[in-house]
């Protein structure tokens, strides 16, 4: 998520645990802790923009990195007798608010490979949006009431809050699934990978993707937290592109530079990758991130020359509509729109 809502998570799990032991510090620990491991993009600073995709949220997102990046943080608070007198505790609480960050993130649909090197798969649990204000606000006022306070049943409670929050996003994301599974039986389609992910700042539009054989499916799923019944809005079918056809007429291997940067960008975006037009097979996009009422339109792509294998590949940022993206989606959030089915419509039709 936001490295806002990151520190404040941090801030207030250290602020139930250790405000006994580290008073006043306790939260400011958990703060600088909580934010600390989205340092890397300094390294990424250096790196073409494909190469830092693929490694933010990586090594310092990891589970054994946490021990490592707990101390690191605990190390300047060191520098003041007082803490020094708590190390113990201090490292402790630096590791704990450390440890908030990579679950948290894990939580939204950008995920992280927590388990490399063991496992490469990029954990990504769909559940919550990678920035969502309500979830922030929990967290802003109990933090704040922290401070003002210092008292750990304050952040104990806040803990609590947010839980619940996470729990009625779960239940959300439930919904939107079978949403989708309902869909795909309509649809009567053999699906390979499919997945629901919140939109930005709320847990009500999902966008709901799922890839076939032979293409991705790109649709909405509105749930509302009131008893209004699910509403799915069709969108639209993206053909992947023939990459063995492609790769056989320019005489591709494995070993080019072309074929290792389209491996990668698919292992980034969890095979959700397709050309937004058949006609230009060479820009393959995330198909997880389309501009919200812009269907068009990927926040990126990958740019490759198939004429050119050894070539490195492009990523390609696209200029949004930020204006239009925003109002598409309070629109959604208000009321579903008139091309939207109640999620009944596709329930297989029983006769007695």
């Amino acid at each position: 998520m936001d490295p806002l809502t990151q520190g404040l998570l941090g801030a207030t799990l250290c602020g139930a645990v250790f405000s006994k032991q580290l008073g006043r510090w306790s939260w400011l620990v958990g703060f600088v802790a909580g934010i600390a491991a989205d340092a890397d993009v300094i390294a990424y600073l250096w790196m073409q923009p494909l190469d830092a995709l693929y490694h933010h949220r990586f090594i310092t997102h990891t589970f054994w990195f946490i021990p490592i990046g707990g101390f690191i943080v605990a190390l300047p608070f060191m520098l003041m007798p007082k803490m020094r007198l708590r190390r113990k505790s201090l490292i402790l609480a630096a590791i704990a608010g450390y440890a908030t960050h990579a679950p948290l993130d894990m939580m939204t649909s950008y995920g992280t490979p927590f388990f490399w090197p063991l496992d490469m798969t990029r954990i990504s649990l769909d559940i919550m949006p990678i920035v969502d204000p309500l979830f922030s606000l929990i967290l802003f006022v109990g933090v704040i009431l922290l401070i003002i306070k210092r008292s750990n049943t304050v952040g104990r409670l806040t803990l609590l809050i947010a839980g619940l929050y996470l729990a009625i996003a779960a239940t959300q994301h439930n919904s939107a699934i079978n949403a989708q599974l309902a869909l795909i039986d309509h649809r009567n389609q053999d699906v390979q990978i499919a997945r629901v992910m919140p939109t930005p700042g709320n847990i009500m539009v999902w966008n709901s993707i799922y890839k076939t054989k032979s293409e991705i499916c790109t649709d909405i799923i509105r749930v509302t937290l009131s008893s209004e019944p699910v509403m799915i809005v069709e969108g639209k079918r993206h053909k992947l592109a023939r990459q063995k056809q492609i790769f056989k007429k320019h005489k591709i291997t494995d070993q080019h530079r072309i074929s290792k940067d389209i491996a990668n960008f698919r292992w980034f975006a969890s095979e959700l990758v397709a050309p937004i037009d058949p006609k230009k097979p060479a820009q393959l996009a995330d198909m997880r991130y389309l501009a919200l009422g812009q269907p068009d339109i990927p926040l990126w792509y990958l740019k490759v020359d198939y004429k050119n294998p050894d070539q490195p590949a492009k990523l390609v940022h696209n200029e949004i509509d930020t204006k239009a993206a925003i109002q598409s989606l309070w629109e959604l959030i208000k009321a579903a729109p008139q091309n939207a089915k109640p999620v009944t419509d596709y329930y297989p039709v029983i006769e007695y």
